[in-house]
C-alpha cells in the first residue's frame, strides 16, 4: 500500500459481496419502479433527461435512451412548451407542483386523448441544492392500466463493476510486506508510491505509522488492528478510507484477515470509488422513490410465495384499511375475507408461475359500505412479488353512473318527440334517431349517409349547404335555424334546428350533434295569426259591409285560393255579388266578364249549400260540369266560367247571431292546389271574422242612430225644461227687488229661487253624466288653485247649511295647485257639500278639509249625518244610487255620486267613501293629483267699465223676454227687445246696440241665422253677441262659437252673469271692443 493508506487483511470476497447486494437494491428499486403503473422521469436544471421509465417514454413516443441525455425540447417539442415553464418553476422556486393535469394524445391512437395527472418535485444533492426535478406522472384516463413498473433510467446506476479491483499484499507475523501482486504494484504507481517504502520487505506497521500524521485517526486504527490480527487477538479488520489518485480523489477498502500458516496477515485494498458512488445514487433514488409513494394515492405491498406481507407502501397511510403494522409478517388470508382473500392469492400465484403481471378485483365491506379494490400483481424474484393496489370504488360508480346516463339517453331519444341526430364535418348524416320515420317518414338507416340538403329543395338545399360550411369552418353552434324538408310521400314539412360542434379528444372538428323539431303546425298557425291580423286590421279601417268584403276578398288571393267571390245576403234571403278577385293578372279581363254577367241566387245554383245554415264550410274537391251547367245562366256565362280552369271550390258561411250574412265562395284554379285542413280552418276563422265585423258594422249603424235620437231628445228635453224656469227665476228677482222688506215675499222668493236652482242642476248633472258616458264632456282645464275653488263651493252652499240648521266648518291648506276646470272641480264639492247637508239632521256639523298628500291634493267632506250601511257603500257610486232620510227615498235622480265620480276621474284622480255604518255620519275623500304653481302674472289696474249699454234683447218667449229686460235695465242697462230674429234684423236697419242677447231656438230664423245676416251689416261686424238656450250640448257651444256668439249662457239665465259678461265684453274709456269668446255657465 502507498503511504498514508492503512494496512490490513485480505478482504475482496467480502467487498464483492457488498457490490453484489448494491446490485440487488438497485435492481429491486429498478423493478419497483417498472411495476408502478406510474411515469417517472429526472431532468437536470438544463431540462435534460438524466433518467426516465420505460411506461412515460412509451407515451412520448420514444425509448428511453432516445430521451437519456436529450433536453425536453428535443424529445417533445409539442408539450415542452407547456410542461418546460412548470420545471423550471419548480427548480428556481425548489417548491413541487403537485397534481397538476396534463392532456395529450395515446401513441398509436391518433385523436384519443389521454389524462395525467403530473407531480414534479426538486431534486437535491447531499448539500441541499436542486440539481434537477423529479416528474411523476399517473395516466388518471385509465388508472387500473398501471402495467409498466418503475426502472431505471440511468445506465450508470445499472452498471456496477463486473470485478473488484484488489490490491493484495501478505505480511509476515513481523509486520513485514513478503509479497504483492500486480494489482498493488499498479496501486502503488496509480498513487505516486516508493516501492523501497511501501512495497515487498517494507514494514506494513510503519507504512501505517508514517501516515499518522497526515491520516491520525485511521492510520492508528490500521496499526493497532494488524497488530491485533497478529497477536492473534482478532479474526479481521476493515476499513474504508479516501485517498487522491490520478488526482481525483478515490475510496478503497481495506480488508486485514489473519493467515495462521504463517502467523501473518493478509492485507487487500480495493476500489471502492464505483460503489461509494452508488451507494450516494441508491440513497438519492430511495428518497425519491419514497416520495413518488406519496405523491400517489396507490397502495404498494411486496409479498412471498405464502401471501406473507414483507413491506407495506402508502402515499397517505390512511388509505390502509388496517394498520401498516399490523400487515407486517401476516398472511393475506389473515387480513382478508375469505373470498378476496383466494382472489389475491391466486393472483400472486399466477404471477409468480407465469412471470407476468396479473390483474384482479376484489371487493371488502370498509365503514359500513362497500368498496371495491383493483390488484397488479408483479414477479420480484426469490419468490417474491409486488402488489399494486387501487380503489376503484369511484370509478365503478361512476362506470355505473355512466352506463344509467347512456341507457336514459337511449330511452329519451326513442321517446322524445325530436328528431336527434350526429353529421361529421361535411354534413353527412352519421346517426339519426328513430324518429325521423315519423317527421320524414324514412328510416334510420336511409338517411345515415346522406346529408340534410338532400331532402330540401333545390333552392334552399343551396342557400342551406353554404350557410352549413361557413358554420363549420368557424365551428360554430347553431340555434332555431329554420329549413324545408321534403317527405318521403314528397309533402313539405318545416323544421327547426339546433346544433352543437363535436370535437374529438384532441381538439379536431368531427361534426355536428343536434335536433330537428317539426314547427310545420305552428308555422302555419303563426303564418294564420299573421293574416288573420292582417285581416282584422282591414277590417277596423271601415264600418261599410261592401268595403269590408272586398277588402277580405283582396287577402283571400292568393293565401285561401285562386278566385274570391264574396256575397252578402239581406234580410229577405237575397243574395248580392259585391266583390270578384283572382290571383293571375292575365285573367283580368275574365273577371271583368264575369263581373257584368248575372248571377243566380245562391241557393238556387248550389242546393247542396243548405247546409252553410249550419255554420259549417263545405269542400267541393272537382268542378263538375253538372255543377257547372248549374252555375251558369246562359250558354255565354257556362263559357266563361269553364275559362276558369277551376280544379276544387271551397265556400264558407258568414254567420253571426244565428244569421246568415254572406258567403266566400274560393276556387282553386291554376295553382294546382287543394284544399287542405289548415286552409279550410283559415278561410272558416277569415269568415268568421268577417261575419263579426258585418254584424258589428250593422249594431254600429243601429247604435248610432238611436245615440243621435237620445242626444235629440236630451236637447230638446234640456231646452223644453229650461224655458219655463228662466221666467220663474226673472220674475223671483224682480219680487225680491220690489219688495225687499216683505219678509214673507222674501222667504217665498228663496224658496223659489232654491228650486229653481235645483231643478236646473239636476237638468245639468243629468246633462253632464250623459256627456261622460259618451266621452263627450270637455273640460276647459288651466292651472286652478284649489282653496279659491272649494271656497267659493262653500261660500254658494253655505245658505243651504244655514237654513238647515248646520255648521259648516272649513279648514283649507293654500298654495295647492291642480290642472283642472275649475267650474267642473266647483260642481264636484258642491256636490259633495249638498250631499252632506242633505243627509245630516239638525243640529249637526259639516266639514270641509283641503290639505296635501305626497303628490296630490285631498280634499275631505264629512259630516255627522245618517251615515252609510255597508251594504251601500260599494254601489254608492253607481248610477241612480240612492240611499234613505227616516226610512223614506231621498230626493232627487240619485245621479250625483255618479257625476262626481266621473268628473274627478277625468281630472286624473279618484274619490272614496268611508263610514261606520248608520248613524256615525260619513267622509267622501277626493284626491288631484297636484302640479307646479304657475308663474304670478304682475297686477294691474282693471279699467273701469261702463255702467250701462244699449242691449238688443231677442227672446221668444214673452214671460222671459219682460223679466230680463226689467232686470238689465235694473242693472242700468237700456234694453231693445225684439221676439223675432226677423224683427230685430229690421230694427237694426236704423238702430246700433252695443250688445245683442239673443234666444236660439227663436220661431222661423233661429238664433244663428240671425247673427249671420247681422254681422253683414257693417256696424254689427265687431258688436259683442251672446247666446241664451236650453241647449248646452259641446256640439252647440261649438256651434255657437263658430257662429261668432262671444258667449254661451244655459238657461234660466242668471242676470248677475249675463250682466258680467255684458260689462266683460265692453270696452272701457279709450279700449278697443274686446273679441275673445266665453262660455257661462251659471252657478244655479
Amino acid at each position: 500500500m502507498m503511504e498514508h493508506q492503512p494496512q490490513g487483511e485480505d478482504g475482496s470476497a467480502e467487498a464483492i459481496q457488498r457490490v453484489r447486494r448494491c446490485e440487488e437494491t438497485l435492481a429491486q428499486l429498478d423493478l419497483l419502479l417498472e411495476s408502478a403503473p406510474v411515469g417517472f422521469a429526472f431532468l437536470d436544471r438544463e431540462l435534460r433527461f438524466i433518467r426516465i421509465n420505460q411506461y412515460l417514454a412509451a407515451y412520448n413516443g420514444l425509448s428511453v435512451e432516445e430521451h437519456l441525455g436529450r433536453s425536453i425540447h428535443e424529445v417533445i417539442p409539442g408539450k415542452a412548451v407547456h410542461i418546460a415553464p412548470i420545471l423550471m418553476q419548480v427548480i428556481e422556486t425548489a417548491q413541487p407542483a403537485v397534481g397538476l393535469e396534463l392532456p395529450m394524445e395515446r401513441p398509436g391512437a391518433p385523436g384519443q386523448i389521454i389524462h395525467f395527472l403530473s407531480s414534479y418535485y426538486p431534486a437535491r444533492n447531499r448539500a441541499g441544492e436542486v440539481e434537477g426535478v423529479g416528474v411523476v406522472v399517473m395516466d388518471i384516463t385509465k388508472r387500473h392500466q398501471m402495467e409498466e413498473a418503475l426502472r431505471a433510467s440511468d445506465e450508470a446506476t445499472s452498471l456496477i463493476l463486473d470485478t473488484v479491483p484488489a490490491s493484495i499484499a501478505l505480511i509476515d507475523e513481523r509486520g513485514v510486506i513478503t509479497r504483492v501482486n500486480k494489482a498493488w504494484e499498479r496501486f502503488i504507481q496509480e498513487n505516486g508510491g516508493d516501492p523501497a517504502k511501501t512495497g515487498v520487505g517494507a514494514s506494513y506497521l510503519e507504512v501505517c505509522q508514517r501516515a499518522v500524521g497526515a491520516w491520525s485517526e485511521g492510520a492508528s486504527a490500521c496499526y493497532e488492528g494488524l497488530r491485533a490480527i497478529l497477536d492473534g487477538k482478532r479474526q479481521g479488520f476493515d476499513l474504508e478510507y479516501p485517498c487522491p489518485s490520478g488526482g481525483v480523489m478515490r475510496w478503497f477498502l481495506l480488508r486485514l484477515v489473519p493467515v495462521p500458516q504463517c502467523r501473518g496477515a493478509l492485507a487487500a485494498h480495493i476500489d471502492i470509488t464505483e460503489l461509494k458512488r452508488l451507494q450516494e445514487e441508491l440513497r438519492q433514488r430511495t428518497s425519491e422513490l419514497d416520495a413518488t409513494f406519496r405523491a400517489l394515492p396507490d397502495l404498494y405491498f411486496r409479498v412471498d410465495a405464502e401471501g406473507a406481507y414483507l413491506d407495506v407502501r402508502a402515499g397517505k397511510p390512511s388509505d390502509l384499511y388496517i394498520p401498516m403494522e399490523e400487515l407486517l409478517g401476516k398472511r393475506v388470508r389473515d387480513v382478508l375475507p375469505p373470498d378476496a382473500a383466494r382472489q389475491v392469492e391466486d393472483a400472486i400465484r399466477t404471477a409468480l408461475e407465469t412471470g407476468k403481471t396479473t390483474q384482479t378485483e376484489y371487493p371488502l365491506v370498509i365503514a359500513g359500505g362497500p368498496q371495491f379494490f383493483e390488484m397488479r400483481v408483479s414477479p420480484l424474484g426469490d419468490r417474491q412479488a409486488v402488489a399494486v393496489v387501487r380503489n376503484i370504488t369511484e370509478q365503478k360508480r361512476t362506470n355505473e353512473a355512466l352506463r344509467a346516463s347512456e341507457e336514459n339517453y337511449r330511452m329519451l331519444v326513442e321517446r322524445i318527440s325530436d328528431w336527434i341526430w350526429e353529421v361529421d364535418a361535411e354534413g353527412v348524416f352519421i346517426y339519426s334517431s328513430p324518429r325521423v320515420k315519423d317527421i320524414l317518414g324514412y328510416e334510420p338507416g336511409e338517411v345515415v349517409g346522406k346529408t340534410p340538403f338532400d331532402f330540401m329543395p333545390a333552392e334552399a338545399s343551396k342557400r342551406v349547404r353554404q350557410r352549413f360550411r361557413a358554420l363549420a369552418a368557424r365551428h360554430e353552434a347553431f340555434a332555431g335555424l329554420e329549413n324545408h324538408y321534403y317527405r318521403k310521400d314528397g309533402s313539405i314539412v318545416i323544421l327547426e334546428a339546433s346544433g352543437t360542434p363535436i370535437f374529438d379528444k384532441s381538439g379536431e372538428f368531427r361534426g355536428y350533434r343536434g335536433i330537428d323539431r317539426d314547427i310545420t303546425a305552428k308555422r302555419h298557425m303563426a303564418e294564420a295569426e299573421r293574416f288573420l291580423a292582417k285581416a282584422m286590421r282591414a277590417l277596423s279601417e271601415s264600418l261599410d259591409a261592401t268595403a269590408q268584403l272586398a277588402t277580405l276578398a283582396r287577402l283571400a288571393v292568393p293565401t285561401l285560393g285562386d278566385w274570391c267571390i264574396a256575397y252578402t245576403i239581406d234580410e229577405s234571403g237575397n243574395t248580392h255579388r259585391v266583390a270578384l278577385e283572382h290571383a293571375n293578372p292575365a285573367k283580368a279581363d275574365l273577371a271583368k266578364r264575369l263581373l257584368t254577367m248575372p248571377t243566380p241566387p245562391i241557393h238556387q245554383a248550389l242546393p247542396c249549400l243548405e247546409s252553410l245554415h249550419t255554420g259549417r264550410p263545405i269542400v267541393i274537391p272537382a268542378a263538375e260540369e253538372t255543377l257547372l251547367q248549374t252555375l251558369a245562366t246562359s250558354p255565354d256565362h257556362l263559357e266563361t266560367i269553364r275559362e276558369i280552369g277551376a280544379t276544387s271550390a271551397l265556400v264558407v258561411p258568414l254567420r253571426a247571431r244565428e244569421r246568415m250574412l254572406g258567403i266566400f265562395v274560393l276556387f282553386m284554379a291554376e295553382s294546382g292546389r287543394s284544399y287542405d285542413g289548415p286552409r279550410v280552418t283559415l278561410a272558416t276563422a277569415l269568415a268568421h271574422r268577417a261575419a263579426v265585423a258585418l254584424e258589428n258594422a250593422r249594431l254600429y249603424e243601429e247604435a248610432t242612430a238611436a245615440n243621435a235620437a237620445k242626444d235629440q231628445f236630451l236637447a230638446v228635453l234640456s231646452h223644453e225644461l229650461r224655458n219655463p224656469l228662466a221666467p220663474i227665476l226673472a220674475g223671483a228677482a224682480v219680487l225680491k227687488r220690489v219688495a225687499p222688506q216683505e219678509e214673507r215675499v222674501q222667504r217665498t222668493v228663496a224658496i223659489i229661487e232654491r228650486n229653481v236652482k235645483l231643478q236646473a242642476r239636476l237638468i245639468d248633472d243629468l246633462l253632464d253624466l250623459s256627456r261622460i258616458k259618451r266621452g263627450k264632456m270637455r273640460l276647459q282645464c288651466l292651472p286652478a288653485l284649489l282653496d279659491n275653488v272649494v271656497q267659493a263651493a262653500v261660500q254658494t252652499q253655505q245658505r243651504d247649511a244655514d237654513e238647515a240648521g248646520l255648521d259648516l266648518q272649513v279648514q283649507l291648506q293654500p298654495g295647492l295647485w291642480v290642472h283642472g276646470d275649475p267650474d267642473r272641480l266647483q260642481q264636484v264639492v258642491m256636490n259633495l257639500l249638498s250631499n252632506a247637508i242633505k243627509f245630516t239632521p239638525s243640529p249637526g256639523k259639516v266639514c270641509v278639509l283641503l290639505e296635501r298628500t305626497d303628490s296630490m291634493a285631498r280634499i275631505t267632506v264629512s259630516d255627522t249625518g245618517i251615515g252609510i250601511s255597508p251594504d251601500l257603500l260599494p254601489e254608492l257610486f253607481a248610477i241612480f244610487q240612492q240611499g234613505e232620510v227616516a226610512g223614506r227615498r231621498a230626493a232627487g235622480l240619485g245621479i250625483g255620486l255618479s257625476l262626481v265620480k266621473s268628473i274627478t276621474e277625468l281630472h286624473g284622480g279618484n274619490i272614496r267613501v268611508e263610514s261606520e255604518g248608520p248613524g256615525t255620519g260619513s267622509r267622501f275623500i277626493v284626491e288631484l293629483p297636484l302640479v307646479s304653481s304657475p308663474q304670478e302674472a304682475p297686477a294691474s289696474q282693471p279699467p273701469q267699465r261702463p255702467t250701462g249699454t244699449r242691449v238688443l234683447l231677442i227672446e221668444d218667449n214673452p214671460d222671459t223676454c219682460a223679466l230680463l229686460k226689467e232686470e238689465l235695465q235694473a242693472l242700468g242697462h237700456a234694453v231693445h227687445a225684439e221676439a223675432t230674429g226677423e224683427a230685430a234684423l229690421e230694427w237694426l236697419q236704423h238702430e246700433h246696440p252695443e250688445v245683442i242677447v239673443t234666444d236660439i231656438g227663436l220661431p222661423g230664423m233661429d238664433g244663428y241665422e240671425f247673427l249671420r245676416r247681422a254681422r253683414e251689416l257693417p256696424s254689427m261686424r265687431s258688436v259683442p253677441a251672446f247666446a241664451i238656450t236650453g241647449y248646452d250640448a259641446p256640439p252647440d257651444l261649438e256651434r255657437a262659437q263658430r257662429a261668432g256668439f262671444e258667449g254661451h249662457l244655459t238657461k234660466p239665465v242668471d242676470v248677475a252673469t249675463l250682466d258680467r259678461c255684458i260689462r266683460q265684453r265692453m270696452p272701457a274709456e279709450g279700449e278697443p271692443t274686446a273679441a275673445g269668446p266665453a262660455d257661462e255657465r251659471p252657478n244655479p
